[in-house]
C-alpha cells in the first residue's frame, strides 16, 4: 500500500515538558485553558506553571500538541493518541547534568548554547576523526535503553 503524499508526516515520538513563561504580560492572550501566550522556557517540572505535549517529526524537531494546567492532562492526552500510558522518559539526574552543562556553556540562552555546544562537538568529531552520527545514534540508543526500557511509547 503506497503512502498517501499529501499527509503530513506522521510523528514517531512524543514528549511531555513542564514549562514556565518567561515575560508574561497581564492581559496578554491566553489559549483555552487560561495558559496565557507568549515566550517560554522548558523547565524541571517542580518549577514548571504548565505542562506541554510535544510530537516529534522525523528530521525535523518538535511540535507542539497543546498545553495543559497539569502533568497528568497532558499524559491522557497522550494516552488517548497513543492508546499507551506515557512513560517518563527523562532520567532527573541526566537532565539536570546536562542543563548545568548547556547553561555554562557559554552566556547566550539555553538553546543558542545547545545549537553551539553540539556544532562544537561535530568539529571535535571531525578533527579527532570520530563519526559524529554513530556516537549520535549509539546515544539514541542508550537513551531507549535507559528511559524506555526498551519499548517505544
Amino acid at each position: 500500500m503506497k503512502q498517501n503524499d499529501n499527509l503530513p508526516t506522521p510523528f514517531d515520538d512524543y514528549e511531555i515538558h513542564g514549562i514556565r513563561r518567561l515575560n508574561a504580560i497581564p492581559g496578554q492572550e491566553e489559549d483555552p485553558e487560561g495558559i496565557v501566550i507568549g515566550d517560554c522556557e522548558q523547565v524541571d517540572d517542580s518549577q514548571a506553571e504548565f505542562w506541554s505535549l510535544f510530537g516529534h517529526i522525523p528530521g525535523q524537531g518538535l511540535d507542539c500538541i497543546g498545553e495543559f494546567t497539569t502533568r497528568e492532562h497532558a499524559e491522557e492526552v497522550y494516552a488517548r493518541i497513543t492508546g499507551r500510558p506515557f512513560c517518563n522518559r527523562q532520567p532527573p539526574d541526566r537532565v539536570g547534568r546536562f542543563a548545568k552543562v548547556v547553561s555554562e556553556y557559554a552566556d547566550d540562552d539555553a538553546r543558542t548554547n545547545l545549537i553551539d555546544l553540539l556544532a562544537d562537538a561535530m568539529h571535535w568529531c571531525r578533527a579527532k576523526s570520530v563519526s559524529f552520527h554513530h556516537a549520535l545514534l549509539t546515544a539514541e540508543q542508550h537513551l531507549a535503553a535507559e528511559t524506555m526500557k526498551g519499548a517505544r511509547p
